[in-house]
């Protein structure tokens, strides 16, 4: 099977895409030629598996591309500090624990070993405690 890979939009069509948006979807604020801009794939390249609509679509199509600020693009696609809800990680986490579900699998976690004491005894303390220190109630 070839690569059908688009290739990513070149400068022109980057500034065709941007007049056509002009704004940020993520904040609302106008986009400029000098604000640190980066391209939002929308949905989600991760997102798009297995759907009619996006089969044979290039990942790098323009019609799919969104110009965002670079805070912007990050808060969409990592969420904020103190949760990932609503970004599209959290979609993309749910979406695979939703095709487990559907598919039978348990749900897997990573579990810390569990000690075993070692078989032979613990020595007890090897020297005398320090003179002059008296113990603690």
């Amino acid at each position: 099977m070839t690569d059908t890979r688009r290739r990513a939009p070149t400068r022109a069509e980057q500034v065709d895409i941007l007049l056509a948006q002009a704004v940020c979807p993520g904040c609302g604020e106008w986009l400029e030629s000098r604000d640190a801009i980066e391209w939002d794939h929308h949905p989600a390249l991760a997102l798009r598996t297995g759907v009619a609509m996006f089969e044979g679509v290039s990942a790098n199509d323009p019609r799919y591309m969104r110009a965002r600020h670079v805070d912007c693009h990050a808060r969409k696609t990592n969420g904020t500090a103190a949760t990932s809800y609503g970004s599209d990680r959290h979609a993309i986490a749910k979406t695979l624990r939703l095709e487990n579900e559907r598919a039978g699998r348990p749900k897997t976690k990573a579990r810390a070993r569990k000690y075993t004491w070692p078989s032979r005894p613990l020595p007890s303390r090897p020297f005398p405690k320090r003179a002059g220190k008296e113990s603690r109630p």
